[in-house]
């Protein structure tokens, strides 16, 4: 952190900054829409309250949902730490 400063100005302290929002922004959006639809179709599956899923449903929810997270970004993460 402190070369960044004295070798590329202040600028250089948001090198990356594009590519890193668009990777949380789109990972983000995949992430959590899946895992949302996920658990509400399992529990319109079960006829139960989206509230009342339980762990081992939610777990394997928030797996898929990160697992998209990184297939889809990992690309972009590559760019970034490239530029970074």
């Amino acid at each position: 952190i402190r070369k960044a400063p004295s070798q590329f100005g202040i600028k250089g302290l948001y090198t990356g900054f594009w590519p890193q929002l668009f990777r949380n922004s789109v990972g983000g959006f995949f992430h959590f829409g899946t895992f949302e639809y996920m658990r509400r179709e399992y529990a319109a599956s079960k006829g139960i309250l989206v509230t009342q899923v339980g762990i081992g449903p939610n777990m394997a929810a928030a797996a898929v949902g990160g697992f998209l997270f990184w297939f889809i970004t990992y690309p972009v993460d590559v760019v970034k730490s490239a530029i970074q």
